[in-house]
């Protein structure tokens, strides 16, 4: 692993740059899928709760409302934020669809509204309900205002919310507006089955695979200002980490243990 004096030097490919711990229980289900019941995620096979982000200072994390901002150089995290605290944003338990950036803040849809997060330090900074659909995001018209498609009576229509005012602007145009401002989702990496048991690896390129693990996420890979010097995060458990079945257990499926959170070099 790339740590101390070695870290700025680290540029193999397929080395780990970083690996951090994650507290709480981890759950294998189905076609070993991971599953964290305690941040309030749905337990849903056709949906995960985990996501992350390039967003400056570094890597927004979020398992469902648990979200860390994590140095992408070094895995230290910068600061949490758990939305579930927030008595006003109930809406977090419909569950975590996605995420994306702008140049300040990290937006966050969930089934049933948008949660607008400043990158900085993780403050709350604006939420949207959507009471009539879930919709999926078009555009932005501003840094706090989203476009979202498919919401409401007919699918190929347009809805604009101000996630700062937690309100509507406008329902069911027929055409996306034209005007829009930059911003940047999450770029998933696909996980490639291992060995002869259940474990799987991020692909690094062809049939290229990162470290071993159980469960395995790639969660996004983050661009650098050479192509050696790109990496992908993601979640996984220890390769040989599965525990045994509860029959009091929160989640169906089995513990995993020793999750992390992980970068491994992709260049």
């Amino acid at each position: 692993m790339c740590l101390g004096e070695r870290a700025p030097e680290c540029e193999d490919r397929g080395e780990l740059r970083w690996s951090v711990p994650l507290e709480g229980e981890y759950y294998l289900r189905g076609a070993m899928a991971l599953h964290h019941p305690e941040t309030g995620a749905i337990d849903s096979m056709e949906e995960t709760s985990f996501h992350a982000v390039e967003a400056d200072p570094g890597v927004l994390y979020a398992e469902n409302a648990l979200l860390r901002m994590v140095d992408v150089d070094t895995g230290e995290l910068v600061w949490t934020t758990d939305l579930r605290q927030d008595p006003d944003l109930t809406f977090v338990s419909s569950g975590l669809r996605d995420i994306y950036s702008t140049s300040d803040h990290v937006l966050l849809h969930f089934n049933s509204g948008f949660v607008r997060i400043d990158s900085e330090d993780g403050s709350v900074a604006g939420s949207a309900p959507l009471t009539r659909c879930t919709g999926r995001l078009s555009g932005l018209l501003a840094e706090d205002q989203v476009v979202v498609r498919d919401c409401g009576r007919d699918e190929d229509t347009y809805s604009a919310l101000d996630v700062s005012a937690g309100q509507m602007l406008w329902e069911f145009q027929d055409q996306a507006p034209e005007e829009e401002v930059p911003f940047r989702g999450s770029a998933r990496v696909a996980a490639l089955d291992i060995g002869e048991g259940p474990t799987s690896a991020v692909s690094l390129g062809g049939f290229s695979p990162g470290p071993a693990g159980l469960g395995t996420l790639g969660l996004t890979r983050v661009e650098a200002d050479s192509e050696e010097e790109a990496v992908t995060v993601a979640v996984a458990c220890a390769p040989d980490g599965v525990g045994r079945a509860r029959p009091d257990a929160p989640s169906p499926g089995v513990v995993c243990h020793e999750p992390r959170l992980y970068a491994v070099n992709t260049g």
